[in-house]
């Protein structure tokens, strides 16, 4: 079983949500990169990554 631990977003995890980003959605319903540095910049308490814990790599994001 995986376990998952859920962080606050910070500029270095950046690269990992662009890549989720565009391998999850399609074009016409992603957000464009400068979007998401935006969010993350302007209000990163409303931003959290998803991480599988003993690898701490990013396997999703949410943003309000």
């Amino acid at each position: 079983m995986n376990y998952f631990k859920i962080n606050q977003a910070t500029v270095k995890d950046l690269p990992s949500i662009l890549l989720l980003n565009r391998m999850g959605y399609t074009p016409e319903y992603r957000e464009s990169d400068d979007r998401l540095k935006e969010r993350l910049e302007v209000f990163p308490a409303g931003f959290y990554i998803a991480q599988e814990e003993g690898t701490n790599d990013i396997v999703g994001f949410i943003t309000t």
